[in-house]
């Protein structure tokens, strides 16, 4: 293969690629795949994308904000179903060492079928105590389907 057919594909995959990722950013996810599985991996990959998951040091919650920031920019639903702190028996201590957060997140499928997917964002503390003493937390989340 020669060196400018080469630069070609490559070129022809890096706009197959911009597309795809622009329709994203439209359209959201709604209606654009077919099951549940591939509606989750877009989730994913767009919250990713964005940076949510991490270590944040900061008293109002950023990442969280974060969160539904990206949620909001690409137009998918969601609504807040809990928010709690919980105390995990591996510390001495008594105060709260994880707040969690439970969303549920909205979306159609190509048919038109609505899907109620939970996602589960867990903020462990960590640090010299590992406690909700300590700033600084680290954001992980899953769906739970």
């Amino acid at each position: 293969m020669r060196k400018s057919d080469k630069v070609k594909n490559m070129a022809k995959v890096n706009e197959t690629l911009s597309k795809r990722f622009s329709l994203l950013k439209e359209g959201a996810i709604d209606n654009k795949f077919s099951n549940k599985k591939s509606i989750v991996n877009a989730i994913l990959k767009i919250l990713n994308t964005e940076g949510v998951e991490g270590r944040y040091t900061d008293e109002h919650w950023a990442g969280i904000s974060k969160l539904t920031t990206a949620f909001n920019k690409y137009g998918i639903e969601y609504e807040l179903q809990s928010a709690n702190y919980e105390h995990r028996n591996d510390f001495k201590t008594t105060l709260p060492n994880i707040k969690v957060y439970v969303f549920n997140v909205t979306v159609m499928d190509k048919m038109g079928k609505q899907h109620i997917l939970p996602l589960k964002v867990n903020c462990a503390f960590v640090g010299k105590t590992g406690t909700s003493e300590d700033g600084t937390y680290e954001l992980t989340y899953y769906f739970m389907v």
